[in-house]
């Protein structure tokens, strides 16, 4: 572990090297990591996106005014509060399987799972929470800070983020109890399958800081998104103006389909579709580890949810719904009761799991069988799970050795004595691997964009003026660096050099042996 920190923190050192220094808001001095697009300010350890500081470009200050001791100071992790959130976009999925991203108000506000690259938001999807209080009393929130329907928003939250992990800690006057949301996607090292898996998990923590048992009850409100297309005429430069779902009414959904499934210590809203244009399988699962949990297969509408929820923090309603008509799908919903003692804290998991093999993008219609090499079909994780149900249990039968392995990586990369500023700038460019410019192949291919547009990939092959540098995915995963690396080959030109770059085959050759 000792060894590949050096690697990565020499890499991380040298990048920083070479890019200009900016200054933000309260006039630090900031370096803009060209990775990710985010600023660290070097005096505050403040992380932000470029529309969060008022950038202006200045020299590049002396060496002796960049060794300052804020540089080497330990530090600890940032928390975001106010303004600052307004940047946080935390990418949860599985290596080159698609991504949901959870944003500063703790909302899943950008869903590319579909095969998809437009930041789709899909409607009525959320969590809420139910405290029932003496006398009768009970209080409801929607578990963002912001407002769904009659659902009302947490007063105000903070966020700590340590890739892969995130965490979001909720305050409200009203409550007598502590929230907080852990979000993660599995991450190990030399585990490429377990950190493959199409899937966000979210652990809801709850300690009871009264002194009397209190009753709470978290609710999962979920679309079901099977048959969800950016529309074709769409699809370009330049930056996305696509028509949004309008509640539950888009044009390429229809014939959706609801389950309520319970299966050992695990509840499941199994979401599919039964169209005609689905030749493989493609589902959505959305579970809860728990033992007490109710649930329903369709809702209408917020009014009547909020309602039923809040009678007894159950959820009432059919175990099966659909197919719908066309252009239209189906909100579901589960919830699970606990009730915790004076001082005690319990955590309930879910778990959301996809599954939409239908490829990473389409074929060239007229390409060379050398393009042809780039443009695949399906998805790795189709050789290990049959559906999104299959993927929900072996998840949820390897919880506990998946997650105390995915913590064991974060524990082991932050109990360094590095600056935290600096650990978070090289833990967090591995989100890139649930990104949209990642996506990893039935046949094992794993290819790379240079970059992502509104709407789709842009410049295909690999190319090495960018992936040639790129060290984590190769460090933490060596079967997929040496998969990357055979695409060099794959892609080479007839002259020996590869698409995009002026790399040779030897220098390739070269890169793959180290």
């Amino acid at each position: 572990m000792k060894q590949f920190i050096i690697h990565i923190c020499v890499i991380a050192l040298w990048l920083d090297a070479t890019v200009p220094a900016e200054t933000c808001v309260e006039n630090c001095i900031i370096r803009c990591n060209s990775l990710s697009g985010a600023h660290v300010c070097l005096r505050c350890s403040d992380t932000a996106s470029s529309y969060v500081h008022a950038l202006s470009s200045t020299a590049v200050p002396a060496a002796s005014e960049q060794l300052t001791p804020e540089l080497f100071t330990r530090g600890r992790t940032h928390e975001y509060t106010g303004k600052y959130l307004e940047a946080i976009s935390m990418p949860l999925g599985g290596i080159g399987g698609g991504n949901v991203q959870t944003n500063g108000k703790a909302q899943l506000q950008s869903w590319q799972i579909f095969n998809n690259y437009d930041p789709l938001t899909l409607p009525n999807t959320f969590f809420a929470v139910r405290v029932a209080l003496g006398g009768g009393r009970t209080i409801m929130r929607a578990l963002q800070t912001e407002q769904v329907g009659p659902f009302a928003a947490m007063d105000s939250l903070t966020f700590r983020g340590e890739y892969p992990f995130g965490w979001f800690d909720f305050k409200d006057a009203s409550l007598p109890v502590d929230i907080r949301l852990e979000t993660f996607s599995p991450l190990i090292p030399m585990n490429a399958k377990d950190s493959a898996i199409p899937c966000a998990l979210f652990n809801m923590s709850v300690k009871n800081s009264s002194n009397e048992p209190v009753d709470v009850s978290f609710l999962a409100s979920q679309q079901n998104g099977v048959g969800y297309r950016t529309p074709a005429n769409r699809i370009g430069w330049g930056p996305a103006n696509l028509p949004g779902i309008n509640d539950r009414i888009f044009p390429s959904y229809g014939a959706n389909l609801n389950r309520i499934i319970r299966q050992q210590h695990m509840t499941a809203l199994h979401m599919t579709a039964n169209s005609s244009r689905n030749v493989v399988v493609v589902d959505m699962t959305l579970a809860v580890v728990a033992e007490e949990v109710t649930g329903t297969a369709s809702w209408k509408n917020l009014e009547d949810l909020i309602r039923d929820f809040t009678d007894d923090g159950e959820i009432s309603g059919p175990r099966k719904m659909g197919p719908t008509p066309k252009g239209e799908t189906l909100n579901g919903a589960l919830a699970c009761r606990m009730t915790i003692a004076p001082g005690a804290t319990k955590t309930v998991t879910f778990l959301l799991t996809w599954y939409f093999p239908n490829g990473s993008t389409t074929r060239a219609p007229n390409a060379t069988d050398r393009q042809s090499n780039w443009f695949k079909m399906s998805r790795m994780y189709c050789n290990w799970w049959l559906d999104s149900l299959d993927v929900a249990g072996y998840l949820q039968e390897n919880l506990n050795r998946i997650t105390n392995q995915t913590r064991a990586y974060h524990d082991a990369f932050y109990e360094t004595n590095l600056p935290y500023w600096l650990l978070d700038r090289i833990s967090s460019q591995t989100a890139c691997l649930r990104s949209q410019t990642c996506f990893w192949d039935k046949d094992g291919y794993f290819g790379g964009w240079e970059g992502c547009l509104s709407t789709k990939g842009c410049c295909k092959g690999n190319c090495s003026h960018v992936w040639h540098y790129v060290q984590a995915h190769a460090r933490l995963f060596p079967s997929i660096g040496r998969k990357d690396g055979r695409a060099i080959f794959l892609l080479s030109e007839p002259s020996r050099r590869y698409p995009n770059a002026p790399l040779y085959v030897e220098d390739c050759l070269r890169w793959t042996m180290r």
